[in-house]
């Protein structure tokens, strides 16, 4: 099930990148960046483009493992209408169960004539990784009975 979860994972990411298969760009690791955090349920990613362009797609996606491909723990978002515009933007990704993760990222620039990526997840290139995965905590709602407590109340 695992090899199956990471092989649809690597077949998605690389079937969304296909079309960004023009002449590959040498991409400065800081004019994409990416930061992650937990919450209650949810992660908060932060996306950093210091380009001119927005980008075509930003995925993200997360796993248990820091050293492999992301298992997947977490469904994969394309936050790049949310997130994806020149400037700092945030995107949230709801509806993850609590538990420690390591948050995988991939996101690229396609004008036609050449492209451009950033991330952790390196489809096209092995040699283009310009992030390391991002370690998050996720935890679970402060609950008793049927009243739960907001994030950050009682810490």
């Amino acid at each position: 099930m695992k090899i199956m979860a990471r092989a649809t994972l690597a077949t998605l990411t690389a079937a969304t990148l296909l079309p960004f298969t023009t002449n590959p760009a040498v991409a400065a690791p800081t004019d994409v960046t990416l930061t992650a955090a937990g919450g209650i349920n949810e992660v908060t990613v932060t996306v950093t483009n210091n380009t001119a362009e927005a980008l075509s797609v930003c995925l993200i996606a997360g796993g248990h493992d820091a050293a492999g491909p992301p298992d997947p723990a977490f469904p994969i978002a394309d936050v790049a209408a949310e997130a994806g515009a020149p400037g700092t933007h945030s995107a949230t990704i709801p509806d993850i169960p609590a538990g420690n993760y390591f948050v995988y990222w991939a996101c690229a620039q396609d004008d036609g004539q050449e492209q451009e990526q950033w991330g952790t997840v390196p489809v096209l290139d092995p040699n283009k990784v310009t992030a390391q995965p991002i370690p998050v905590t996720v935890t679970a709602p402060k609950c008793f009975g049927s009243l739960c407590l907001p994030d950050g109340f009682g810490s």
